[in-house]
């Protein structure tokens, strides 16, 4: 595990595996999967899952020998040397494993395989040949991980084999985190030379993770979250974090919400920046902001300091082009006010220190170069650049319903027109700035600030994220762009390979870098989405971007609303809010849809009024998990925007599918590969039976095993057709059997996502049902 960077003062020492196997890897003769039988092992036993052929300790040398030195084998092929990853350990007088040159070993092998393929047509078949060894030990590597993937404490994983799998939790961490650092090579080798099964492979984290995680006090729903988007190798590493604020209780949150931070109206009470300080409120006049609100302006204030030390509150209307800070934090670490636009005077003074010291980092002259006059005339009188606070700035209280909806209706434009986001959570306020950048994007995308509902339009459409640390603020588009570059340091590291090749290689796809990174990547991609130009600037001139295929902007348009949408549902999936209605509001304004036609409508009709406003929908709305509505022809539809309760699909989705679906009044016109089962023709029980199904025209038929979504069997019956597939006069209707399948190879045993829907009579193109 010495490849596996360490954060700043860990929790955990760094992970020692020991070595079990006996001898020298003999290599198979044949394929990775004729080494069992070799060994004298059978292994169709294996893949039920009974171990019990040979010994204990025999059993875990053979399959450490099999899956880590065996698979190491498959990629190095003749270079590989046992010994290089074997260390002498003194205290333990044993031999462990080690890992310290496995990424230099990986980039020089698939650097070869790159070579070889483009020197001559020999070399490229051989190239295909060694690339399609190491998929087929890559896939029986996901098979084992996938299948031994449960660990006592954590029921909503089942898993035949729970008690069975014999490897101890060190020795499975080693084997598993070779599986997303290979996969992400292969693939990037051969996307040019062959299709590969490498992205449609998982390699779940395993247990030890899972444990540390509950054990250092980690809410269920956050280790559900970095479970589901982090590869084993950032499990580990984001595992060994010591974090500053933990609630003391999370016995009652589940792996889909967290209750302990639910912010309750009933006690909800204003904080103080000091504790045990009762300073008085310094309040924002209603009567100031309703006259700028009225005209759909933003309200922006200016903080000052008058001679007797008190602040002095200055509210005016933003102007087209002018600087401002725009605030994003979460009301439950106690910066809102649910009864008046006020705040205690203490935190008036923290607003003060935290944009003076955001603004004037860069100095006088700085201002005065770029011309910034109006901020420079701030600082010379000691006043504030302007700012927007959702407690000063929309007007609170029941006789002010009319502009509070308004205000929160200018969201969009007031964090697109924002210089700045400032993010404000507790639990990062008391941590000082990692060292390691890569440490400060896992905090940031673990903190309580990611599981808001309200944040994420605040975090995607602002146009530079500032989050505050205990010692300072961080600039994320700064240091995720540093992040991105190699350093002459990089370079220096290992001349051995030139062009930085193994800094990139330790930067791939499912590693602590890339993991760490992806929640600021993914906000920025939407928000070109749904903000962003297609320009590019030179020395501050803006040209006209002309992409080389020229793209009808009708349709181009179409593509990219449908792209927003499904990441919108994407991205908050683990995000929640305190009312029910608020879902809806936070989807319209991060879409920038328009609100009126949200008035007067009741809240489990608002996702149906939403969605009946667009002409396209993404059709992989279809394979995201959660409530769905009742109404016939909108069964497809989910009711609810952000955390829904819902476990998502464990089959792997490589690519989000935003094909643009056309909604008509029969329902949502898709298209996937399936068939259409006629009520004669289905089975009895439809949580789990066997089809032949013809997934690909250029490949033979394949069987497959349908198997319910875990979620969706704890709610309905597991005996009987389930409702949603009834037809009104309680017949069963004609199903069809829906595969999301984007890549145009499968692997054998690797799960797929897959819905079950109600056809409509005599149609073939019209689904309409409940997702299954």
């Amino acid at each position: 595990m010495d490849h596996i960077p360490q954060v700043t003062n860990p929790v955990h020492p760094p992970l020692q595996v020991p070595c079990l196997s006996y001898g020298p890897y003999q290599p198979s003769t044949e394929t990775f999967e004729d080494y069992p039988t070799q060994r004298g092992w059978d292994i169709h036993l294996l893949k039920r899952g009974i171990f019990d052929q040979h010994s204990i300790e025999d059993t875990r040398a053979f399959l450490q020998d099999w899956l880590f030195f065996g698979l190491l084998h498959e990629v190095l092929g003749d270079d590989f040397i046992r010994e290089s990853f074997l260390q002498w350990n003194p205290q333990r007088k044993r031999t462990m494993i080690t890992t310290a040159n496995l990424v230099p070993h990986l980039t020089t092998r698939f650097q070869q395989i790159r070579t070889n393929s483009v020197r001559s047509l020999d070399g490229k078949t051989q190239a295909i040949a060694d690339l399609d060894r190491i998929d087929s030990a890559l896939c029986t590597l996901s098979f084992f991980c996938n299948m031994a993937v449960a660990d006592e404490g954590d029921d909503s994983i089942s898993s035949p084999i729970q008690s069975q799998w014999p490897l101890s939790p060190a020795v499975d961490m080693s084997i598993r985190v070779l599986g997303p650092l290979v996969s992400s090579a292969v693939y990037l080798t051969g996307m040019f030379l062959k299709h590969s099964p490498t992205p449609s492979l998982t390699f779940p984290g395993g247990s030890l993770t899972r444990t540390r995680m509950r054990q250092a006090g980690w809410c269920p729903s956050d280790i559900a979250m970095v479970s589901e988007y982090m590869s084993a190798a950032s499990l580990y590493y984001a595992s060994s974090l010591r974090r500053s604020q933990l609630h003391p209780d999370h016995s009652n949150c589940s792996r889909q919400l967290c209750l302990a931070t639910q912010l309750d109206t009933r006690t909800y009470q204003t904080a103080h920046s000091a504790h045990g300080c009762r300073c008085e409120h310094v309040i924002v006049p209603v009567s100031k902001l309703i006259p700028i609100i009225a005209k759909r302006g933003i309200p922006l204030i200016t903080i000052a300091i008058a001679k007797s030390g008190d602040p002095i509150l200055n509210i005016s209307r933003y102007r087209k082009g002018q600087h401002y800070i725009a605030f994003s934090h979460v009301w439950s670490d106690g910066l809102g006010n649910l009864h008046q636009n006020s705040l205690p005077r203490c935190q008036i003074l923290r607003l003060k220190a935290l944009v003076d010291e955001l603004s004037w980092s860069k100095g006088i002259w700085d201002d005065l170069n770029k011309c910034h006059l109006a901020k420079y005339w701030n600082r010379l009188q000691g006043c504030t650049v302007p700012f927007w606070l959702d407690t000063l700035c929309i007007p609170v209280g029941s006789e002010h319903q009319t502009f509070r909806s308004m205000a929160i209706s200018l969201m969009y434009k007031t964090y697109v027109s924002a210089q700045h986001v400032l993010v404000l959570d507790s639990e990062l306020q008391r941590t000082p700035i990692p060292k390691d950048m890569t440490e400060v994007f896992l905090r940031i995308s673990i903190s309580g600030w990611m599981r808001r509902l309200w944040t994420l339009q605040e975090s995607v459409l602002g146009r530079r994220l500032q989050v505050k640390f205990e010692d300072g603020i961080v600039d994320l588009v700064t240091e995720y762009n540093l992040g991105n570059k190699l350093t002459a340091d990089d370079h220096r590291k290992h001349k051995a390979h030139s062009g930085g090749a193994v800094e990139k290689f330790e930067r791939l796809a499912g590693s602590p870098h890339s993991d760490c990174r992806s929640f600021y990547w993914k906000d920025r991609t939407l928000r070109f989405l749904i903000v962003e130009k297609r320009e590019r600037r030179f020395l501050g001139v803006i040209t006209t971007f002309t992409p080389l295929v020229r793209v009808d902007p009708a349709q181009e348009k179409i593509g990219n609303e449908c792209s927003a949408i499904l990441e919108a549902f994407v991205s908050s999936n683990y995000r929640s809010s305190l009312r029910k209605a608020d879902e809806h509001l936070c989807l319209s304004g991060l879409l920038g849809w328009d609100t009126n036609c949200l008035q007067g409508v009741a809240t489990d009709q608002r996702m149906k009024t939403l969605l009946s406003k667009r002409t396209f929908l993404p059709q992989g709305l279809l394979f995201i998990a959660g409530p769905r509505m009742p109404e016939k022809r909108w069964r497809w539809a989910l009711q609810s925007f952000g955390n829904n309760g819902s476990e998502q699909l464990r089959a792997r989705l490589v690519l989000r599918d935003s094909t643009p679906a056309k909604l008509c009044a029969n329902g949502l016109i898709v298209q996937y590969p399936g068939f259409i089962m006629p009520s004669s023709d289905q089975p009895t029980n439809l949580d789990e039976f066997f089809v032949e199904a013809p997934l690909f025209e250029q490949y033979p038929p394949v069987v497959c095993k349908i198997r319910r979504h875990l979620a969706r069997r704890e709610e309905e019956s597991t005996s009987d057709i389930p409702t949603a597939v009834r037809g009104e006069s309680g017949t069963r209707p004609s199903v069809g059997l829906f595969f999301y399948s984007p890549v145009p190879i499968i692997a054998p045993n690797i799960p797929l996502g897959a819905i079950i829907v109600e056809m409509e009579e005599g149609s073939q193109e019209h689904a309409s049902s409940e997702l299954d």
